[in-house]
């Protein structure tokens, strides 16, 4: 059997022209469940949301990140989605990193 790769926890998705596919498609329609069996790549393009194109979303609230981290199904939050702003990032932290030495002496 064949599997299209499918993004995030999404399991891989068998295809159409396969047998074993086909057989799969109809017990999973049975069962009711909404997978996307034939177009995935535009079940997944439709839903898929970058959270940087959001201006009312504010990357530096935790809970609001947690909550768009749990969302699935009509709407796929992709992007970044916490940052924390009142600790220096690596770079900063370690000035080694931006004058480019070595990391360590031998």
């Amino acid at each position: 059997m064949r599997y299209v790769l499918a993004a995030g926890n999404a399991p891989g998705l068998p295809c159409v022209d396969d047998p074993l596919g086909v057989k799969l498609q109809s017990q999973i329609k049975r069962a009711g469940l909404p997978l996307p069996l034939r177009a995935p790549y535009a079940w997944f393009r439709e839903r898929v949301k970058k959270l940087e194109d959001d201006p009312s979303y504010d990357s530096s609230d935790w809970h609001e990140a947690m909550k768009r981290a749990m969302r699935w199904g009509d709407e796929i939050p992709i992007g970044k989605f916490f940052q924390r702003t009142d600790l220096p990032s690596l770079d900063q932290a370690e000035p080694i990193l931006d004058q480019g030495g070595p990391l360590a002496n031998s």
